[in-house]
């Protein structure tokens, strides 16, 4: 409200729609943490000083179901689950804050075919090994020459990822709103900034990192990454570290590499490749080593 000229304005993201896309994105994601109707209205009125009703909510829900498609699984994971059905547990990371969270009720579900899974992302509500902090050397940041053939087209992350950025404010917000709207609403989404950690052999060094998500579709792991720019990412750079997060994930749950998919995605453009078909080259040359290198090969005995 301008009191100069006594008018209100609305910052819309969303056409023909009364209110603003972070109020409509909320609604949708307070909803599938398995508040009711009235709640959720009760909620968002409350945070963004509106009035909204709860069959309000219900439109937008009915409207997006067909992006949000955990509508289909919400009635029989909240009968057993309850509101208690995602774990959040902040991380810090070589002085970055991380906040890991995982939804019981589709890990539970969808990752039936790899009890290892279920373990190791349910490890992580007792917080990280002792020595991950002091791993230096990062997926993102170390690369290694990894030839891969991208497979490129529509998918419904892209266009979850669409939905979800019109609640943002700020770019700084994107990684995280990006992911929770998916772990929230998509139906194959089981995690999101999951530790991953290796003693890498041809390196001679140890290595770690947090993978922005994870699903569980078609029998198959798929690591993902959020790039704000997808299509400007360079292959190389890109694979490197996804194939670094699926080796070092792969090592810890004890399932084959051929059992994994990596990915990497906008709001308009998604990537993929098979871990298992890429060409690696490790340089000749070990990065250096740090601290948390003896404890972590150690362990890995």
């Amino acid at each position: 409200y301008c009191k100069n000229c006594k008018k209100t304005f609305v910052q819309k993201k969303f056409k023909s729609k009364t209110y603003d896309g972070r109020v409509i994105v909320e609604a949708i994601n307070c909803y599938n943490l398995g508040n009711t109707l009235e709640r959720s209205a009760r909620l968002i009125n409350r945070r963004y000083k509106i009035h909204t009703t709860k069959s309000t909510i219900h439109r937008w829900i009915q409207q997006y179901k067909d992006l949000c498609t955990y509508h289909s699984l919400r009635k029989t994971l909240m009968n057993r689950y309850g509101k208690d059905i995602v774990v959040s547990k902040g991380f810090e990371y070589n002085g970055l804050a991380y906040n890991f969270k995982y939804h019981k009720g589709k890990l539970e579900l969808l990752g039936k075919d790899f009890p290892s899974l279920i373990s190791y992302v349910k490890r992580f509500e007792s917080g990280c090994p002792s020595f991950f902090d002091s791993i230096e050397n990062r997926c993102s940041k170390l690369k290694i020459d990894v030839a891969i053939e991208k497979t490129s087209g529509e998918n419904i992350a892209s266009k979850l990822a669409s939905f979800a950025l019109k609640a943002c404010l700020t770019k700084r917000e994107r990684h995280s709103i990006v992911e929770k709207f998916m772990l929230l609403n998509d139906e194959t989404t089981v995690a999101v900034e999951v530790p991953v950690w290796m003693w890498e052999k041809n390196l001679d060094l140890s290595i770690a990192g947090h993978i922005d998500m994870l699903q569980v579709r078609d029998n198959l792991v798929y690591v993902l990454d959020y790039k704000p720019a997808a299509a400007r990412e360079k292959d190389e750079t890109v694979a490197s570290q996804l194939y670094l997060y699926a080796s070092g994930l792969s090592f810890r749950i004890s399932v084959p590499l051929d059992k994994f998919r990596c990915a990497w995605f906008d709001d308009k453009n998604y990537y993929e490749f098979e871990p298992k078909k890429a060409k690696v080259r490790y340089p000749k040359t070990s990065v250096h080593k740090n601290r948390g290198d003896k404890q972590l090969q150690t362990s890995e005995k």
